[in-house]
Order: C-alpha cells, then sequence, then structure tokens
C-alpha cells in the first residue's frame, strides 16, 4: 500500500513539473534533478501521512526556487534581447545609408526610360547608370562587409554574456535544489520532521538579473537538534 501511495506522488511530481514551465526554463533545470525528488519519494519507506508532510513542506520550497531562478532566468535572456536590440539601432543609419543608394541607383535607370525613345540617347543613358551603378555597388559592398563584421561581433559579445549569465544561474538554482533534495531525503528517513514553510508576505522581492552564490532561496534545516534528558 505504500508503495503505491509513493509511486501516485512520484508521478504526480513529475507531470506537474512537465509542463510548468516554457521550454527553455525546462531545460535549464535538468530532467535528472526532477528525476531524482521523483525517486526519493518513490522509494520511501516511509507512511502515507510522513510523505504527505514531507512532499508538501518541500514542495514549498522546490517551487519558491524555481520561482526566484526562473525570474532571473527570464532576466539573462531579456537583457539579451535588449542588447541585439541596441545593436540594430547602431546599424540602423548604415541600413538607411545603403537603402538611399539602391534608390538613386534605381531612379537613375527609371530616367533612362525617358530617352526611350531616342535609341542614342537611351543607351548614353543607362551606360552612364551602369558605370555609377557599379561603383555604387562596390560602395554597399564595403558598408556591407564592414557591418557584418561588427554586427557578428557584437552579437557574439551579447551572446557570451547571456550563456555566462544563465549558467551562473543554472549552478546556483541547482546548488539551491541539491539541498531541498538532501532535506526531503532526511524528512522521508525520519532523521527531521517536515518544515514548516515560511508565512507567505505580500511585500515583493526584487532579484538581481545576475544571480550570485549569496542569492538564496528560503530553505529547511537539516539540522536536529536533541535535547539532553
Amino acid at each position: 500500500m505504500f508503495n503505491n501511495f509513493s509511486k501516485t506522488f512520484a508521478m504526480v511530481f513529475m507531470v506537474a513539473f512537465a509542463g510548468a514551465f516554457s521550454q527553455d526554463f525546462d531545460n535549464f533545470i535538468p530532467k535528472v534533478r526532477r528525476e531524482n525528488v521523483a525517486r526519493l519519494i518513490l522509494n520511501s519507506k516511509s507512511s502515507p501521512e510522513v510523505i504527505s508532510l514531507c512532499f508538501d513542506s518541500y514542495n514549498y520550497y522546490w517551487n519558491a526556487s524555481n520561482t526566484v531562478y526562473r525570474s532571473q532566468y527570464d532576466s539573462c535572456r531579456t537583457t539579451a534581447a535588449k542588447g541585439n536590440s541596441a545593436i540594430n539601432e547602431e546599424v540602423a543609419s548604415n541600413i538607411t545609408y545603403v537603402i538611399t543608394l539602391q534608390e538613386e541607383s534605381a531612379k537613375e535607370y527609371e530616367e533612362c526610360n525617358e530617352e526611350k525613345g531616342d535609341a542614342l540617347a537611351y543607351f548614353q543613358c543607362t551606360t552612364k547608370a551602369a558605370t555609377n551603378a557599379a561603383k555604387t555597388s562596390r560602395d554597399i559592398q564595403n558598408i556591407s562587409n564592414d557591418r557584418i563584421q561588427y554586427v557578428t561581433m557584437r552579437r557574439d559579445m551579447v551572446k557570451y554574456d547571456c550563456d555566462d549569465c544563465t549558467g551562473k544561474c543554472n549552478a546556483a538554482h541547482n546548488a539551491e535544489l541539491a539541498k531541498v533534495e538532501e532535506g526531503l531525503l532526511d524528512c522521508l528517513s525520519g532523521k527531521i520532521p517536515p518544515p514548516t514553510p515560511p508565512t507567505p508576505t505580500t511585500s515583493s522581492t526584487t532579484t538581481s538579473p545576475t544571480p550570485s552564490s549569496t542569492t538564496t532561496t528560503p530553505q529547511p534545516s537539516v539540522e536536529t537538534t536533541t535535547s539532553d534528558e
């Protein structure tokens, strides 16, 4: 009976987190991490009551950690998106200039159409337009090649910063989830009683876009004190 109860809880946990987050963030929480928690519950020999109490208590800390680090993870991605938008703004004037060159070149050819009634004048006009267009094409090519190198370099920098930001977030998040798993294991094995999650407050907490080792989510204590008899 206990084993069936554990299986039910493990299945509920895995299903609940299968679609709880966006695909990006779901990949950010390693599947093995979710499987570890499900395995702890599945292998528990405790009574259904203890499993329920432990699960409810530590599920709070699991969700709290996910909420904090999802916010920070999303901040990393938002910062990267803003960085790429800024790059587009930086080269906007170059794009406008290239478009102007294209339009001026096309206009020269269109003006030649007005001379189509005079074969000599028409071909003289198109020859001149082609000569100017060749120079314009070289100018466009030079500008484009230069901007390609610049945009590529800047986007690589944005990607590096984003990967570094999400990587630190990932490491800090997994460290906290490991603590939650450790506490859950101690709870299921009877080493410590189920902790009481803190009472929710109405005040909001602002998190840093880049997580650090000092960023913590409220964690249950895994230590117990024994009174002397």
